[in-house]
């Protein structure tokens, strides 16, 4: 909730007020209102437009509308919560990895360190996009145009 709240805040800043940030996302200024007391759950849709508008990251604001919205329903907190267990698995295995700094790879050298630090940022981006898709596809909602397939 917070971090929609400051995603708006920051909309503001960049259009000098909450009623053009309302105007330019296409709603009224009571119904931009709701969205930041939390009253009307921020659809994917508007999380990503106020995204662009603030110039802050797009995927990250739409994920966490869709965690928002999921987490109103007990069947929802459910998916979430396998979600973060699955993700939270993936940094475990990660942080272990570089703990041990790679004896996976043998007594690697910096070059390959380097490229297995490269391998893990992809797969981290890539699990973090699939997440998005996941939530995007349970919640039954077409994919805002400001998300990468």
């Amino acid at each position: 909730m917070q971090k929609l709240q400051t995603l708006i805040d920051r909309a503001e800043e960049v259009c000098g007020s909450k009623t053009a940030v309302a105007a330019r996302i296409g709603v009224s200024r009571q119904q931009l209102h709701n969205l930041y007391t939390g009253h009307t759950p921020m659809s994917v849709e508007h999380a990503g437009q106020l995204a662009l508008i603030a110039g802050v990251d797009v995927e990250n604001a739409v994920m966490v509308a869709a965690a928002s919205q999921l987490r109103r329903t007990e069947r929802g907190r459910a998916v979430m919560e396998a979600i973060e267990r699955r993700f939270l698995a993936i940094v475990v295995g990660i942080c272990s990895f570089f703990a041990t700094g790679g004896e996976a790879l043998g007594s690697p050298n910096g070059e390959q360190k380097r490229q297995v630090a490269i391998d893990v940022s992809h797969i981290v981006s890539n699990v973090f996009r699939t997440l998005v898709g996941a939530v995007l596809a349970w919640t039954k909602r077409p994919r805002p145009c400001c998300v990468p397939a």
